[in-house]
């Protein structure tokens, strides 16, 4: 690929993400439509609600941009995944798609990965190459809606795809896959400007446009890179929080959010989550609680960057 052209790409995606942010939130403030109550703050605090609609769409026509001149058929996968998803995520903002919906519309793109069919290598069990767009769909799903649950809190979604996508980026490097470095970089060029208004206090959420695409994102690039063993590590945090929703499936349905108490130290929910059980055990602020989730991301994310030294891709 030109590499001036890639340079160019890669400086321009922050600046276009930033400033297409900046716009979108001061027209989502002029209408109501677009605006969503911080259920994490007292008193009636609103952010736009689909904040994040900017930076999905920047990634994806980037990504587009790159495929055009390379020609290379798995950034091709990863762009059409992308939009796929995004879209998805625009419909469950303004619709609410169903939880079964969700499972099989995100995972539905996934099937379509025939471009790198491979056997995965999987908790260190090969899977057979006939099964792998079962893998793909699974792997997909489970990736786009983890991100998309494990939300809710001031900083949290960006943040935690950000020491993600940096840890999946630094396995690419090391591996020497350039196709997945680049596309992982361009992730974050694309999202980190959304943090700008995403943290505490925040003027804007991702919104489902947004957090439905960072899990997909994720793992359409693994899945091209045969970095699924690392990807899983890495989501650990994720896989916690849904199990823990899943053991409290009839209180998680009804979807209660943790309050706020006078003293502005949260309170656990009924529901179990992964950020329930932390503040289980310790009361804290909002803005403490996704710095301990960070940190709980960042030690995955060094256990899966030992992983590579340990099994390295074969």
């Amino acid at each position: 690929m030109p590499l001036l052209i890639i340079i160019t790409i890669m400086a321009a995606a922050p600046v276009i993400a930033l400033a297409f942010d900046a716009f979108w939130v001061r027209f989502s403030y002029k209408k109501d439509s677009l605006m969503s109550l911080d259920v994490h703050k007292p008193g009636n605090v609103l952010a736009a609600r689909t904040g994040g609609l900017p930076n999905s769409f920047t990634l994806t026509a980037l990504t587009v941009s790159l495929y055009s001149i390379s020609g290379n058929p798995d950034i091709w996968f990863v762009g059409v995944t992308s939009l796929v998803v995004s879209l998805i995520g625009v419909i469950d903002d303004f619709t609410y798609l169903g939880n079964l919906e969700k499972i099989l519309l995100v995972g539905f793109p996934f099937l379509m990965l025939s471009v790198r069919a491979h056997p995965v290598d999987a908790l260190f069990l090969m899977v057979p190459t006939d099964l792998f767009p079962i893998v793909a769909f699974l792997l997909g799903t489970f990736a786009g809606n983890a991100t998309n649950i494990l939300a809710g809190f001031n900083g949290l979604e960006v943040g935690l795809f950000i020491i993600a996508s940096s840890s999946l980026l630094l396995i690419s490097a090391l591996i020497g896959n350039i196709t997945a470095s680049l596309l992982l970089l361009l992730g974050l060029l694309c999202y980190a400007p959304l943090l700008i208004f995403n943290w505490y206090p925040a003027k804007a959420f991702p919104g489902n446009v947004s957090t439905l695409q960072m899990g997909a994102f994720l793992a359409s690039v693994a899945l091209i890179s045969h970095e699924e063993l690392y990807l899983t590590v890495i989501m650990f945090p994720y896989l916690a929080d849904f199990l823990l929703k899943v053991i409290s499936w009839g209180k998680t349905s009804q979807k209660v959010p943790s309050k706020v108490g006078s003293e502005g130290l949260l309170n656990p929910p009924p529901n179990l989550s992964l950020p329930a059980l932390i503040l289980r055990l310790r009361r804290m602020s909002e803005k403490r609680l996704v710095i301990s989730l960070y940190f709980l991301e960042i030690l995955f994310s060094f256990l899966a960057v030992t992983l590579f030294f340990v099994h390295p891709p074969t």
